[in-house]
């Protein structure tokens, strides 16, 4: 039987090896497409720091509160945390909700500041 750190681990395998990745430099270009762009970190977390036009529903909240956010399966979603390993569990959890067009954020939110800064040296 898994200890619960090692299903952590495992379903993050997952997340990495099915949910494509989008590059920081392409989120605004996303968003501006139409992409809906999904912050899974908590509320507060969220108030202090975000990308401008995402939405806010916690990853533990996700399953609960998406059909009223995105009733069709095919529209285009992004996930982000603050790191980058929530996001990309969370759009795998959409995936597996039948979510068809679903991508997580590189990096997270750090990503996305440091390129926004023009700090994508400092990512890697």
């Amino acid at each position: 039987m898994e200890s619960q750190e090692e299903e952590k681990r495992r379903r993050l395998e997952l997340a990495m090896a099915r949910v494509p990745q989008v590059d920081a430099a392409g989120v605004d270009r996303r968003l501006a497409d139409g992409t809906v762009i999904i912050d899974v970190r908590d509320a507060e977390a969220h108030a202090a720091a975000h990308i401008d036009g995402s939405v806010n529903i916690e990853r533990d909240s996700l399953a609960q509160r998406i059909a009223a956010l995105v009733p069709d399966r095919s529209t285009p979603i992004l996930c982000y945390c603050n790191g980058g390993s929530r996001g990309p569990l969370a759009a795998l959890a959409l995936q597996e909700m039948g979510y068809g067009n679903v991508g997580a954020i590189a990096g997270g939110l750090r990503a996305y500041a440091a390129h926004e800064k023009g700090d994508d040296a400092k990512q890697g």
